[in-house]
């Protein structure tokens, strides 16, 4: 393959990799919302009991993303630094990914509306 192809694959396989981690992070990251917002602690989760906040944070993110908050370094206890778990978003922070939906499909129907798409 020409060199510029080759560049064109791994930057488009870079991208998509990206996207997927993002992605996956912040369904992890939702979810744990929604947990800790569901009732007070000792959590449960996929069968696993009497979890606390940062262990219930860490088996979410395992299970849905692969990684836990160990791979963040050492000492780091990523539930008290996230803002949107204590500034009224009460498990909203699935929200964000909500209107992501909402926005390609209203992006969708415009750009399908004419011949020069959403900008017609």
């Amino acid at each position: 393959l020409p060199p510029h192809l080759v560049d064109a694959i791994v930057t488009t396989r870079n991208a998509v990799v990206e996207e997927g981690v993002s992605s996956s992070r912040f369904i992890s990251m939702a979810m744990f919302d929604i947990l800790a917002h569901s009732g007070p602690p000792p959590y449960s989760y996929k069968g696993a009991g009497g979890l606390s906040v940062k262990e219930l944070f860490d088996v979410v993110m395992q299970d849905l993303n692969g990684r836990n908050a160990a791979s963040l370094g050492p000492g780091v206890y990523y539930p008290a630094s996230w803002y949107h778990l204590c500034t009224g978003y009460d498990a909203g922070y699935y929200s964000y990914l909500w209107s992501e939906v909402y926005a390609s499909d209203v992006f969708t129907q415009f750009s399908s509306a004419g011949d020069d798409g959403c900008f017609d």
